[in-house]
């Protein structure tokens, strides 16, 4: 995602773990999100390859809502996102 950019989707409201895997399998990279408005990871260099990062995220507003912030060279490169209702 470039900086700036925001993802969503529709889910039920309530309590979810999002598990998100971050990085460039064969490039070095530098990753930050936000989910929910929350702070999911910040700066995550990686040499290559992918991290998976998951945490217990509360939706509020029906909508899963994934963002990285506005200017600079702060993005994440998104593998995939997996959510499990708690």
């Amino acid at each position: 995602m470039l900086p700036g950019a925001r993802w969503e989707l529709e889910v039920p409201r309530g309590t979810d773990e999002v598990a998100v895997s971050v990085g460039d399998p064969p490039y070095p990279s530098r990753n930050t999100l936000a989910v929910e408005g929350e702070e999911f990871c910040r700066d995550i260099a990686l040499p290559g390859g992918v991290k998976l990062i998951a945490r217990k995220v509360d939706v509020r507003d029906g909508r899963l809502t994934l963002e990285t912030p506005a200017g600079g060279e702060r993005l994440a490169k998104i593998n995939s996102v997996t959510l499990r209702s708690l």
